[in-house]
């Protein structure tokens, strides 16, 4: 459920379902344990956000662990 939620919540129209139809089924889909079309938040994605939200503590991050050895 919380896949389908953040698919329909996407800030990037793209990302978002096409159409309602699409979100409906997914939402028929789940309620009766067959696979979904929307695919979980990779870890990928998960640290390009971050990135794009907090560029300064990413850097900062990057460079820690950079010049850390």
């Amino acid at each position: 459920m919380e896949t389908i939620i953040l698919k329909s919540i996407e800030k990037e129209p793209k990302k978002r379902y096409k159409s309602m139809h699409f979100f409906a089924l997914d939402l028929r889909n789940f309620l009766e344990y067959k696979p979904i079309l929307a695919k979980p938040t990779t870890f990928l994605d998960k640290v390009i956000k971050l990135v794009k939200r907090k560029p300064v503590v990413a850097t900062l991050t990057i460079l820690y662990s950079i010049y850390k050895y």
